[in-house]
């Protein structure tokens, strides 16, 4: 008997899903925000407009005269940063982020996840598509066809490379090779030594350097090699499965690179393009009063006691408004009757936020910019 009352019928056949490994290595669709986006695509319209300089004349914008100013460390900035380095654009910040995030660090990590456990799937394929097994998706497509469906992917490449003679086999026997050399190292050296072989020995380090923004990859990669410190392979990843897979790093783009920074460090600063982030955003205390609307858990009113004449918060309304709090990235400040505080002097990063578009003084990293020349956008969030 069915829940639906039809007896004897069959049931279609539930319908399996493909894992992308290609995606596995890109962030989610969910990780990605419209504001991000919507920075990203400003700074890349941006660069190569010509502007009014006073001193040199016309020149050029480069990816260095622009700043992204976000409200404090909490409020999007590692999402602006992951979508700019996604884009190919050259990032600096002072705000960490996560480097296992990026396609390169994740890589590597599933590099050394199958050579911990060859009877992994996942990170078996992740593995063969870096530089260490060079296969295409259409190869690692044709080894699955070949064995079916039933056999384990990893068994599945261990089977075409004894069976078959073509280049293909030939890229897993090499493959299969060096990952056997490699687990004999791992019982005298540990996940740093190893990872650094891969790098250099694979040619995996100067593929990232040929690519886009490719000084930045490196240093992302070895920052997890830093991170390895003198842990051996089975205990690094226990490391790093307890701490949730958070590595903290700092985008350092050097000059020529898109500054990402909070509106406080900004006063001192000068830069001719300025794009204002988080202003779609909640701004007091004000914006938590009266009844709270969430999109998913719906309307949180107080609760009003008519025999005391009592009015006090609910459980349900101080997680929505906790939500709304953690989603707008608003700090937890006291009032200051305004956007932010008041600074003792200047006032430079609220100017630029207010539209000037330039902040006074002459600390060192800014760009000049007459005010009447400089660009000042606002990213809202969609």
């Amino acid at each position: 008997c069915f829940a639906d009352g039809r007896e004897g019928e069959e049931q279609p056949p539930e319908e399996r899903g493909v894992y992308s490994v290609a995606e596995h290595l890109q962030p989610q669709a969910d990780e990605v925000s419209a504001e991000s986006a919507l920075i990203a695509d400003i700074v890349l319209s941006e660069v190569g407009k010509t502007r009014l300089d006073p001193v040199s004349g016309e020149v050029r914008n480069t990816f260095g005269d622009i700043v992204v100013l976000v409200r404090n460390k909490q409020s999007g900035g590692g999402r602006i940063i992951a979508e700019l380095v996604r884009r190919g654009i050259p990032v600096a910040a002072d705000a960490e982020v996560n480097v296992c995030d990026y396609p390169e660090v994740k890589a590597l990590i599933s590099v050394l996840q199958y050579l911990d456990n060859g009877a992994q799937d996942i990170p078996l394929a992740a593995a063969l598509k870096s530089a260490m097994g060079g296969v295409t998706d259409e190869e690692l497509a044709a080894v699955r066809l070949r064995a079916g469906q039933k056999v384990p992917f990893y068994v599945a490449c261990e089977q075409y490379a004894e069976r078959e003679k073509d280049a293909l086999a030939e890229k897993l026997r090499a493959f299969f090779g060096l990952a056997a050399r490699l687990r004999t190292q791992m019982q005298a050296k540990g996940a740093a030594e190893i990872l650094s072989y891969v790098l250099s020995e694979t040619g995996m380090e100067l593929k990232l350097l040929a690519s886009p923004c490719g000084a930045e990859k490196v240093r992302r990669t070895a920052r997890l090699v830093a991170e390895c410190g003198e842990l051996s392979v089975p205990e690094f990843l226990a490391r790093l499965r307890s701490g949730g897979y958070d590595v903290g790093f700092s985008e350092s783009g050097g000059e020529g690179a898109v500054r990402v920074m909070t509106m406080h460090a900004s006063k001192g600063l000068e830069f001719p393009v300025v794009i204002v982030a988080g202003m779609s955003g909640l701004f007091s205390n004000k914006a938590f009063t009266g009844v709270l609307q969430d999109g998913e858990w719906g309307f949180a009113p107080l609760a009003y006691d008519l025999s005391s004449r009592t009015v006090r918060e609910t459980l349900v309304r101080a997680a929505v408004r906790e939500r709304i709090r953690r989603r707008h990235g608003v700090p937890r400040l006291p009032r200051t009757g305004g956007l932010f505080r008041r600074p003792r002097r200047g006032g430079g990063a609220h100017r630029a936020a207010a539209g000037r578009g330039r902040v006074r003084s002459h600390r060192p990293g800014g760009r000049r910019a007459h005010p009447a020349h400089a660009r000042v956008f606002v990213a809202e969030r969609v």
